[in-house]
Order: structure tokens, then C-alpha cells, then sequence
């Protein structure tokens, strides 16, 4: 083996193993063979969701998994809400992100959500500001979604909202409240 080939053949090796040992993050760990998934899908979820739409919690079925961002994802799916809305069947997902910098990301993601150039577009909708959710946390209405922070700023949160007939104002209200038990954990356990 010449001397090139051998520094080559060290350099990828070095790239390859400072890449793979780099922090875990929930959806490394989750995906990790020795380790098993951290567990999103919370009891108190669950029972909030029901006091809000008028079921059983035992009614309510969950599903949790990887979202297309990679990091576990807990899907609550109610058959049909009894109050608050149209009783329709309503879908209400947790979304935990754990990568770097949560509540910058949050930020630069409600600012360039917000920003336009040239003509507004029709049916241009901004995200709205939810009070009480810490800062930044907010409202997009094109996608149905809730984004905000743990209360450390930790994990980056996203609850969306599948409600047919629903208004976006009862649709916004079901996701400050499923965000609550959310913005309380302190970590997610496996």
C-alpha cells in the first residue's frame, strides 16, 4: 500500500468516525440497534385531548414513529370528537425534535415563514404568534401546525392538526392545548 493511499484511506476513516460519534439525538438513538426508541406518545396528552374533545382517553389510539425529519413522532388519532368543533375524526400530531439550537431554529423558521418579496401572493398566509407558548412560538396557518419550545428551549416542537371542518380558530386553540404536556418534559425516556 503506497503512502498516498494509506493517509486517504486514515483521512476517511477519521471523517467517517468523528461524523458517526457526533452527539445522539432522539431520532439517533431511536435508530440506534442497542438502544430503543425515546417514547413521544405521552398519557398526559392523551387525557388532554379527551377533556378537550369530549372522549374517553381509552378512545384515543396511538401511533408513534419517525416523522420525514427523522425524529420520532407520536400521531393521536380520536375517532369522533364530541365537542369543541365539528364531530368529525380529528388527527393531532407530536412531533419532537431534539437537534441543535432548538429555539433559533424556531425563530429563523417563523421569520423566513413570514417573509415575502415582491407581491404578496394570493391566499399568502403569515404565522401567527401564540401567547404564553414562549417566544416564537407560533401558529402556520397554510399547514395547520403549532411550533414552539420546551420550556428549557431544548426540543423544538411541532403539533399539526388534521380536523376536517374545523375552523383555523378551533383547529389553533386544539394545538396550544395539545402542546402543553409537551412544553413540560424534561426528557424523553426510552
Amino acid at each position: 500500500m503506497s503512502t498516498r493511499t494509506a493517509v486517504t484511506l486514515a483521512v476517511a476513516v477519521g471523517c467517517a468516525v468523528t461524523v458517526g460519534g457526533a452527539g445522539r439525538s432522539l431520532a439517533a438513538a431511536a435508530s440506534g440497534s442497542s438502544a430503543r426508541a425515546p417514547r413521544v406518545c405521552l398519557a398526559a396528552e392523551r387525557r388532554t385531548l379527551a377533556a378537550r374533545l369530549g372522549v374517553r382517553p381509552g378512545s384515543i389510539v396511538e401511533h408513534q414513529g419517525d416523522a420525514s425529519n427523522g425524529m420520532p413522532q407520536c400521531a393521536y388519532v380520536i375517532g369522533r370528537a364530541r365537542r369543541g368543533g365539528p364531530s368529525r375524526r380529528v388527527v393531532v400530531t407530536a412531533n419532537v425534535d431534539d437537534g441543535p439550537q432548538a429555539g433559533w431554529r424556531l425563530m429563523r423558521t417563523v421569520v423566513e415563514a413570514s417573509q415575502i418579496f415582491g407581491p404578496v401572493p394570493k391566499g399568502f398566509r403569515p404565522p401567527v404568534g401564540i401567547p404564553g407558548l414562549g417566544p416564537y412560538a407560533s401558529w402556520f396557518p397554510s399547514r395547520n401546525q403549532l411550533m414552539a419550545n420546551d420550556t428549557r428551549r431544548r426540543y423544538l416542537i411541532t403539533v399539526g392538526i388534521r380536523w376536517p371542518r374545523a375552523t383555523q380558530r378551533q383547529k389553533r386553540a386544539l394545538a396550544a392545548r395539545a402542546m402543553a404536556p409537551y412544553r413540560r418534559v424534561r426528557r424523553y425516556a426510552p
